[in-house]
């Protein structure tokens, strides 16, 4: 294949997303949940980062790393160079060039940390050669490797799915290929195709797909290499790099007892060797998706070590305390949270971040064991209720950079709502917000003198949007102000104290 782009997507721009997974906060928590050493972390690199959002929202919040990202795709660099400029960062590089390219540049640190997010199941076999080419040669001793993949068994039974929705949109010349793709594909279900009789889960897949962002799925169906692995598969690949499997990055499969049986709990430590044992796991959730962190020598902490580092963990609240639910949702289904236990916690927390020991020091959990208390935490983070923070020493000028990223995204929400995700100076990562509520942000920081929902109305209505209520656009203006000004009462009471405690407001 002789096409710059081999066979990749490049006529659709990518999501402006951002994946908490690869933030270095929450690496170092994947760390801790596997009992194993937290390094420093100097330089990191992404390979593949796309339109560059993430990226440059991580150097925003972590201005004591250096950044690097690589993408070959020539307008996704520009326009991540161009918020880089717009937001002020000075600590991130991007590299318009192919793998290959990138693998040969011999003036480029060891990093401490290298993200392949929404890569590795994309890309030829070539090019995944190159990609542990460059995992062997630029990841530092004690380095770490975030890689997310689509997995076997979870995408067995919808694989079939995926390549005849590419197969019609390659050869469909109209503008809307995907569209036609998936109306095509629902005519032969409509049809009685006994291929999904065969296969229950494939209509329920095919009515999820239906419901994705455009962008999102042409680059998740429509390149030319997809390919799911089996998580052996991937730990047999990037052992060639001296990687070896450290934890999954999602934090609630750390919780054993909301996502597998006792008895399956009892199958799974009977397997002596680590690969087989998360494929057998990945057969008993069917997985279909997977984020992984890999590490280039794993040093082991001692038990005194573990509980230290987790009394020096310091965590913060991402929804104000009355939104947060009583269940969490594992793969066993909703367990509840107990309230002698969790509602202590979060009330604590409502008053701002604290570590572990502060939180073990405070009056209203001194019934609780460490242990319970432990645990406790690593569910709310998984269940994206709390978030692990950076220490506080260096906010202050976190927050400088991350103030200066986060009027650029602001500027752009007058514009469009592509971005939907702030930097945190406290947590060193990203925290969604909602293009309505940043336009709120906005009037709230700059005082105008007319109405919140005058200010909202008039950007919106300016550019032909309506506000959106269960679903329907409303459209008098009346009721469009009526609407917005409801939503600002829930900005000031649910989000503004929370973008408060996060150092973003």
């Amino acid at each position: 294949m002789n096409e710059w782009h081999s066979g990749y997507v490049v006529d659709v721009g990518y999501t402006h997303g951002f994946y908490r997974e690869f933030s270095p906060s929450h690496l170092a928590l994947t760390q801790l949940l596997a009992d194993a050493h937290k390094g420093s972390v100097h330089h990191f690199c992404e390979l593949g980062c796309g339109q560059g959002f993430a990226i440059n929202l991580l150097a925003a919040a972590n201005p004591q790393v250096a950044f690097h990202a690589v993408d070959f795709n020539p307008a996704q660099i520009a326009g991540a160079q161009r918020l880089a400029a717009k937001a002020e960062l000075s600590n991130i590089i991007f590299h318009e060039a192919s793998f290959a390219e990138f693998a040969q540049r011999t003036d480029l640190p060891l990093f401490d940390v290298i993200a392949l997010h929404g890569i590795y199941s994309w890309v030829a076999a070539e090019h995944r050669a190159t990609l542990i080419d460059i995992l062997r040669s630029r990841l530092r001793p004690g380095g770490l490797v975030y890689i997310s993949y689509n997995a076997l068994p979870g995408w067995a039974a919808a694989a079939p799915l995926r390549e005849l929705i590419y197969r019609h949109a390659r050869h469909d010349k109209g503008v809307d290929r995907l569209s036609g793709a998936l109306a095509f594909t629902e005519r032969l279900e409509q049809l009685g195709a006994l291929y999904f009789k065969s296969n229950p889960a494939a209509g329920p897949k095919l009515a999820k797909l239906k419901k994705e962002n455009s962008s999102y799925l042409a680059h998740e169906l429509l390149n030319a290499t997809w390919k799911a692995f089996y998580h052996a598969e991937v730990v047999e690949d990037l052992a060639a790099a001296k990687l070896e499997f450290l934890a999954s990055a999602d934090t609630l499969d750390h919780i054993e007892s909301i996502n597998l049986t006792v008895d399956q709990q009892h199958l799974l430590a009977e397997i002596p060797e680590a690969a087989l044992r998360e494929t057998t796991r990945d057969y008993l959730v069917n997985r279909q998706f997977r984020r992984d962190t890999f590490v280039r020598g794993r040093l082991a902490l001692t038990s005194i070590e573990v509980r230290e580092a987790w009394l020096s963990l310091r965590v913060a609240l991402t929804l104000v305390r009355s939104d947060i639910p009583s269940t969490v949702k594992g793969v066993l289904g909703e367990a509840t949270l107990q309230p002698q236990v969790y509602d202590p916690i979060l009330d604590v927390l409502s008053d701002g971040p604290r570590t572990l020991e502060q939180l073990s020091a405070d009056t209203r959990l001194t019934q609780l064991d460490f242990a319970a208390l432990q645990q406790a935490i690593t569910v709310l983070i998984g269940a994206g209720h709390l978030a692990p923070c950076l220490p506080e020493e260096g906010e202050s000028i976190r927050a400088a950079s991350a103030r200066a990223f986060n009027l650029a995204v602001l500027e752009r929400a007058r514009h469009g709502e592509e971005l939907q995700f702030l930097a945190s100076p406290v947590t060193g990562s990203g925290h969604h917000l909602g293009r309505c509520d940043q336009l709120f942000l906005v009037h709230h920081q700059t005082r105008r003198e007319d109405s919140p929902e005058h200010f909202v109305w008039k950007t919106l209505s300016s550019q032909g949007l309506r506000v959106l209520k269960d679903g329907i656009p409303l459209q008098d203006e009346t009721a469009n102000l009526a609407e917005l000004r409801s939503r600002y009462t829930a900005f000031l009471a649910n989000c503004l104290p929370v973008l408060q405690q996060l150092g973003i407001a």
